[in-house]
């Protein structure tokens, strides 16, 4: 009869398919996100373009907040990976050696949680963009509405 436990390991091919999730995704968003920031920042001067700019600014603000979920998944994937490799260090060697072995694993991190930050400041900055132009569009289509003079009655 075969024994039917499972194994605690991570799968190899999902953990490399969640490093390379986190080499690439900025990437994408790069080449995806910032054009169209960018069109829609050109957008903003001309009055009559200003609700174009702020749809281009909600667009890159959902496409943004995918991008960045997918990557906070992939480096959750990854943190948990680390965290289950230190704790087993920690009960094989002692403290000493697993500090050492973190603060090594640290470094290794660090270059792809620099790769997030472009991702959070864009998703940030259009989502600023896009609340400043929404609340200009209402407060400016409020002053456009026709109002009933005095001396007229209403029907």
């Amino acid at each position: 009869m075969q024994d039917r436990t499972r194994s605690t390991d991570p799968d190899p091919s999902m953990l490399q398919f969640a490093v390379t999730l986190l080499q690439w995704l900025p990437r994408i968003y790069i080449w995806m996100i910032i054009p169209v920031t960018c069109l829609s920042i050109l957008l903003v001067p001309a009055r009559k373009l200003r609700p174009h700019a702020a749809l281009g600014f909600i667009a890159a603000l959902a496409i943004s907040g995918v991008l960045l979920a997918l990557e906070m998944v992939a480096f959750g994937y990854i943190c948990c990976d680390q965290a289950r490799m230190l704790f087993s260090i920690l009960l094989d060697f002692r403290p000493g050696v697993t500090v050492g072995f973190a603060l090594a694993l640290f470094g290794s991190m660090a270059k792809p949680l620099a790769g997030m930050l472009p991702m959070v400041v864009g998703a940030a900055a259009t989502g600023i963009g896009t609340f400043v132009l929404r609340r200009r569009n209402r407060t400016g289509s409020m002053n456009d509405v026709a109002t009933p003079k005095q001396n007229e009655s209403v029907s």
